[in-house]
């Protein structure tokens, strides 16, 4: 509590929060109210303001202003600052959810969800945190590890890499296994009814034409496009016996066969010429690369 002088007048200031049996790990909302005092008090009402407020949306702020005023009001004559302080904290408490919403999942906060406030009074659901925290060692992990390799880094330049608030940046004060196991926040279902009937008929029209487009080979899928020219280790043994041990395609295993197959389909490799080489040769050797165990 802050209690000063000024111009003839007292000032009153106080952080207030939620009555949570002295758990501070459960208050999610806070206020700092100010109430200024003339000289004619008590036969005059005190001038409320509100600072600094965490939690607390504008409609809600207007709301326990005007709320502890009408307090004030009643209470004309009389001193007024113990009830104006209690009707405050009760507000609070009965407002200990805190407004807006989380910043990673972009949902609202509900009855009910368990959510955890930072050290910088900034709010999330604990299971959303913790996924945060976790993909942020990863990638901290991953940083530490090219500045290692970085030899052009002087040593000394290194600076200690830390999991920071998505919001003000601030670093975090956490227990990842702890905001893991919290369960996930239930997340709204798409409403079917809220879509109309025009977009789900485009959206059936528009899935039968990819079907389509796969079937044709008209889609490129990123995954076998990445193995588009890589040669297996098997690949690399029947073209090193085919090259290099002359081994007759015609004595090919039915296994080796598929692998050329696949070889000469996923590389653009001319069947014939292999044939031809290999034929025309007339003679193989019995190296260990001619033969799959």
């Amino acid at each position: 509590m802050l209690l000063c002088c000024c111009c003839r007048c007292w000032e009153v200031s106080l952080v207030l929060y939620p009555s949570t049996a002295e758990d501070s790990v459960s208050q999610f909302v806070r206020l700092t109210l100010t109430l200024t005092l003339d000289q004619q008090y008590p036969s005059s009402s005190p001038s409320i303001s509100i600072h600094n407020p965490r939690g607390l949306s504008d409609d809600k702020l207007s709301s326990v202003k005007k709320c502890l005023q009408l307090e004030a009001q009643s209470c004309l004559g009389s001193p007024v600052l113990y009830q104006l302080i209690e009707k405050a904290k009760e507000i609070l408490t009965e407002s200990n959810i805190p407004h807006g919403n989380c910043v990673i999942c972009l949902y609202d906060f509900k009855e009910g969800e368990t959510f955890i406030k930072t050290s910088c009074y900034h709010y999330f659901h604990s299971h959303c945190l913790g996924r945060y925290v976790s993909h942020s060692e990863t990638e901290l992990r991953q940083r530490e590890k090219e500045l290692e390799e970085d030899k052009t880094r002087d040593r000394a330049d290194y600076q200690e890499l830390t999991v920071v608030c998505p919001v003000c940046r601030e670093t975090l004060i956490y227990d990842v296994h702890q905001l893991l196991s919290a369960p996930a926040p239930q997340l709204p279902e798409l409403d079917q009814a809220a879509i109309g009937s025009d977009f789900q008929q485009k959206w059936c029209e528009l899935q039968k034409l990819l079907e389509k487009q796969r079937c044709k080979g008209g889609i490129i899928d990123p995954e076998v496009e990445s193995n588009r020219f890589l040669i297996h280790i098997n690949e690399v043994r029947i073209l090193w016996c085919i090259h290099v041990c002359c081994k007759p395609y015609k004595y090919l295993k039915t296994q080796e066969k598929e692998i050329l197959s696949n070889v000469i389909k996923h590389h653009a490799i001319n069947q014939s010429a292999f044939q031809v080489a290999a034929v025309n040769h007339k003679m193989w050797t019995n190296c260990d690369f001619c033969y799959f165990g």
